[in-house]
């Protein structure tokens, strides 16, 4: 079964382009505009931007993560969270069976929904990740289509272009991560008027609470501050001179605070471009001109968090630059050309 007239690809973060193009194939308008919602609305109302670090292995490979998301440690809460404010109802299905997860994506689709899905980014094909990285991070996205006889289904993602996986591999990566139990969540459109000027108040009160007032530190503010110490700390134990030895480990860690800071659907800049662009949209909404002297301040902070990632990888180090040039032409070429690219995605991984 497929949905014919999905025709919605392309975004710069998995939630929130997945839940833009779901919008935008139900029909929802922004009110302000009358048109689609920006994905960098969406990012605010639902939160915005979050911090966060630690030191994580995959195996015996070290790896870190840097949250740069409100609620990056919990997507389904901030799925439900963005959709809550504008109204729109989010109905969750989760199951332990492969065969009833199929089954249940099958008749979401043939009941004429498209299916946000929860999946193991290295188990998708067109990643180009190892598989060493594997069950180390979800992802999100949209199926519009499954057909177990031409054994394919058709996802969106944030390249502009539909992507063709097998049913295995769509059930290996559903099946993956198993403590999302083959998640699958489900949009319906908001009954009644948006309250767009609430929902982006309470999106911003939502931002200013998780950055300063998270349940632990590793995912607030001091986060942030706590990694900037342990970089250059040579006693700590979870400090980058024993996390993060030389060679392949340091080589890795960097290579990592630039994917997390510029590529893994972050827009870039760790978000801060993408949430000053929304306070600058929603100061027209709420009617408060102090949020464009914030929305700058983003600007700049977004700057400071690319110069990060380019500290990572500077161009002083010839095989770093080379490093950081040929992520970015991942990247691009992902998003410029889907599926057509997996060759060359998969030949710059090797390199």
């Amino acid at each position: 079964m497929k949905l014919e007239a999905y025709r919605y690809f392309g975004g710069k973060h998995a939630e929130t382009a997945a839940v833009k193009n779901i919008l935008a194939f139900l029909g929802v308008e922004a009110p302000h505009t009358g048109e689609a919602f920006t994905e960098e609305m969406l990012l605010g109302i639902g939160g915005g931007i979050g911090a966060g670090y630690f030191v994580i292995s995959y195996g015996d490979v070290p790896g870190m993560a840097i949250g740069t998301r409100h609620l990056w440690y919990d997507s389904p809460k901030f799925v439900t969270g963005l959709c809550d404010r504008i109204g729109a109802r989010t109905v969750t299905e989760e199951t332990t069976s492969p065969k009833l997860a199929a089954r249940i994506l099958r008749e979401t689709i043939e009941g004429g929904s498209p299916a946000m899905i929860y999946l193991d980014l290295a188990c998708l094909p067109y990643t180009g990740l190892p598989a060493e990285f594997k069950k180390g991070g979800y992802h999100v996205a949209v199926v519009f289509d499954q057909n177990e006889e031409r054994d394919e289904a058709h996802l969106g993602d944030l390249s502009r272009h539909a992507l063709t996986v097998t049913t295995k591999q769509l059930e290996e990566a559903r099946r993956s991560i198993t403590s999302y139990k083959h998640r699958l969540v489900i949009l319906q459109p908001p009954k009644k008027p948006i309250d767009l000027e609430k929902a982006l108040r309470d999106g911003i009160r939502a931002c200013c609470d998780g950055l300063l007032h998270a349940r632990i530190k590793n995912f607030s503010l001091e986060s942030i501050r706590k990694w900037g110490t342990l970089v250059g700390d040579v006693k700590a134990k979870d400090g980058w001179t024993k996390s993060f030895k030389p060679g392949r480990p340091l080589y890795r860690g960097l290579t990592w605070t630039y994917r997390f800071i510029e590529l893994s659907g972050t827009g870039g800049s760790g978000m801060r471009g993408m949430y000053a662009d929304f306070l600058d949209e929603a100061r027209r909404v709420i009617g408060k001109p102090a949020l464009k002297e914030v929305a700058a301040r983003y600007c700049e902070c977004g700057r400071l968090w690319s110069e990060i990632g380019r500290t990572a990888l500077p161009d002083r180090i010839p095989p770093l630059r080379e490093t950081r040039e040929l992520l970015d032409k991942q990247h691009r070429i992902f998003v410029e050309r889907g599926h057509a690219a997996v060759p060359e995605i998969r030949r710059i991984g090797l390199r």
